[in-house]
């Protein structure tokens, strides 16, 4: 008696795939029955693929111990490393959430000190007292001089040229 492709292929721990591929390239042989199936020998099976001593026919699987510092159950050691590991991340994550910060600061002090020089650059920081004393010199009437194209681009005003006097 011969056993089908599945059967045979847990036998061995193997895969129908594989058992299959042997078949096909003459290194296991088999009988192929009128519905297409394969029938396997037990002993070309041993031949091919010695069974690995297991009595029920399944699968066997060696598993490699693992040790993680000194512990024979990797998983509760991975688990404090990778939790050692978050924590360490999240406090170097806010350190240089802190130091950005800090630097924004800094910059926006600086960039509002730039500005706030740029502004009195920029405007006439002359004391209007100053201005004033300086009318009252030219006469009651008159604004620097008596020209009305002097007095209009002193003050900036077109229409005071455009006006009569």
């Amino acid at each position: 008696m011969g056993y089908s492709l599945g059967q045979a292929a847990r036998m061995p721990g193997r895969s129908k795939t594989m058992l299959n591929r042997a078949i096909k390239s003459g290194k296991l042989s088999a009988v192929r029955s009128e519905d297409g199936s394969y029938t396997i020998d037990p002993a070309e099976l041993q031949r091919v693929y010695p069974l690995s001593g297991a009595a029920n026919g399944h699968m066997v699987r060696s598993v490699t111990a693992v040790t993680v510092n000194g512990a024979d159950d990797p998983e509760p050691a991975l688990q404090q490393w990778l939790l050692a590991e978050r924590d360490r991340l999240v406090e170097e994550q806010a350190l240089a959430i802190r130091d950005l910060r800090e630097r924004l600061d800094e910059s926006e002090t600086e960039r509002r000190s730039v500005q706030t020089q740029l502004t009195a650059l920029l405007t006439d920081q002359r004391p209007i007292a100053g201005l004033l004393n300086r009318r009252a010199a030219c006469g009651a009437g008159s604004w620097p001089g008596a020209d009305r194209r002097e007095r209009a681009l002193h003050l900036g005003r077109r229409w005071a040229l455009r006006r009569k006097p």
